[in-house]
């Protein structure tokens, strides 16, 4: 068999071949739906699952965080009482304020500042405060913590970070800043999930003919 021959019957072989591969079939539009539908729902399943497990990662991390200042709180508490009540007035926080986050008065902060005694639990928690102050300011990178922790965190609702701490809510604090940037309206629903009606105001801020800020009574929307 010559060459040519050889060439001839491969071209035909490869023909017949090609005859009886069945066409391709086109997917009807319901099929093509049904295909997108399950790729959708399979989609949304992953992006729950890795959104839970983001949140649970942010959980875990700001849990560590605590954990860990509550061990740098037993070192510092060694200092004496006076030393610490000074840290944080020199980082900015008021006697008031001090007090407040402790959970005592301001004649028992005077008391300690003259050397009078304080309980164990009370010298753990001025410890805790300074802190976190410091892990605000080395680890967060936050210029001047105690002003920042003063801020509102949304304008015009009258809560700041500072409420936050001395409410019991130092979770959702730390949590906003170890993960993702948190909106802090976000913060503040776990705050106060009704906070946008319990500081519902009847005025609003506008910028007159003049260009500066003003207020005035809200407009009458019925």
């Amino acid at each position: 068999m010559t060459t040519a021959d050889r060439t001839l019957r491969y071209l035909a072989f490869e023909l017949t071949n090609r005859e009886l591969d069945p066409p391709p079939v086109t997917p009807t539009i319901a099929e093509l739906y049904a295909q997108t539908a399950e790729n959708v729902s399979v989609v949304s399943a992953l992006a729950g699952d890795v959104t839970d497990l983001h949140g649970s990662a942010i959980t875990n991390h700001a849990a560590a965080t605590s954990l860990r200042l509550d061990e740098r709180a037993q070192l510092v508490g060694r200092a004496p009482v006076p030393t610490l009540l000074n840290d944080l007035a020199e980082a900015g926080l008021s006697w008031r304020q001090i007090a407040l986050l402790a959970g005592v008065s301001v004649p028992a902060i005077r008391k300690w500042r003259q050397g009078g005694a304080s309980t164990g639990a009370n010298r753990l928690r001025v410890a805790r405060l300074v802190v976190l102050l410091h892990w605000l300011s080395a680890d967060m990178l936050i210029d001047d913590p105690a002003s920042w922790l003063e801020m509102p965190l949304v304008p015009g609702v009258p809560v700041s970070r500072l409420d936050l701490l001395a409410d019991g809510h130092e979770a959702s604090l730390i949590s906003s800043l170890v993960g993702p940037e948190t909106p802090p309206e976000s913060v503040l629903d776990q705050y106060d999930p009704a906070w946008r009606t319990t500081y519902q105001s009847d005025y609003e801020v506008f910028t007159a003919d003049d260009g500066q800020p003003s207020i005035r009574s809200k407009p009458d929307r019925r």
